[in-house]
Formats: structure tokens, C-alpha cells, sequence
């Protein structure tokens, strides 16, 4: 498999929100995903240029989600990782599923690739970064053989 495209997206990611049932009855988006993914769209835009063709071909994607760090230590992470100071993984602050909406929505918005439809693998890692790290979003778009291992 051959990386097409990658990127790391500076700043804390934000998870995709999701649509719920207001009081009145209406569908409703919440989150503040849409300020995150504009900003992850024009980060990608302007590095992608101008004679980029989006792809359309079966694809696999890798995503990086590193957070904030927590102050106080989460109940599933043992003392010894927390107190080693690196990247941990992450419990809580959001699900993987919808920082992968979130990530595959701004690729397709910045016309990495086409449609998301096109993605047969996907990865997530969602950890803590270390003490003196900084928090990211990193993609990676590889081809995607169509034979199975």
C-alpha cells in the first residue's frame, strides 16, 4: 500500500457532533465540529495546492487523535504510564467514531478523495499526548489493495 496523502493537524481535535432531538422536536447538530473541520479544510487546502486531483480508488485511512492531557490521571490508565509522562491511550472525551466522522468529512471537503465511500480500512488511535507534547490530528491515506490478506 502506497501513502497518497498525510497530514498533521495542529491544535486540539474536535469530535464530529451529532444530531439530537431538540425540545421542539427538530434535529438539531451539536457540537463545534463545523469551526474544527474548517479550519482542518483549510489547513488541508493549503496544502494540497492547486493541481491535486481528489482520489477515486479504493482507500485506507490511518488517524492520530491526541489530546489535551487531563490534569488528574483517568481511572483507567495505570500510575506507572501516567507518571512515565508519554502519550497514554485515551478513555472518554469523545468517541473515535465521530473524530473519524469529523477527520473523513474534511478530507472529502477539501477534495482529498470523493466520497468516504471509498475508504475499506480505517484505523484510529485516540491517546492522551505527553507532558510536553502538543495536541494534533494526524491522517494518513494509503492505496488499498482490493485482495485480502
Amino acid at each position: 500500500m502506497s501513502r497518497l496523502y498525510s497530514t498533521i493537524i495542529p491544535g486540539p481535535p474536535v469530535a464530529q457532533g451529532r444530531a439530537r432531538l431538540s425540545r421542539s422536536g427538530h434535529h438539531v447538530l451539536h457540537g463545534p465540529s463545523r469551526e474544527w473541520r474548517a479550519r482542518a479544510v483549510a489547513h488541508i487546502r493549503s496544502e494540497l495546492g492547486h493541481r491535486w486531483t481528489p482520489l477515486r480508488e479504493l482507500l485506507a485511512v490511518d488517524i492520530i487523535v491526541s489530546l489535551p492531557r487531563p490534569l488528574k490521571r483517568p481511572a483507567l490508565i495505570e500510575r506507572d504510564a501516567w507518571r512515565a509522562g508519554g502519550a497514554v491511550a485515551a478513555a472518554g472525551r469523545g468517541d473515535v467514531d465521530y473524530y473519524a466522522k469529523a477527520a473523513l468529512d474534511a478530507l472529502v471537503d477539501a477534495e482529498v478523495m470523493t466520497d468516504d465511500h471509498l475508504v475499506s480500512r480505517l484505523t484510529v488511535c485516540k491517546v492522551y499526548h505527553g507532558v510536553s507534547g502538543v495536541p494534533f490530528l494526524a491522517i494518513e491515506v494509503r492505496r488499498e489493495s482490493a485482495w485480502t490478506e
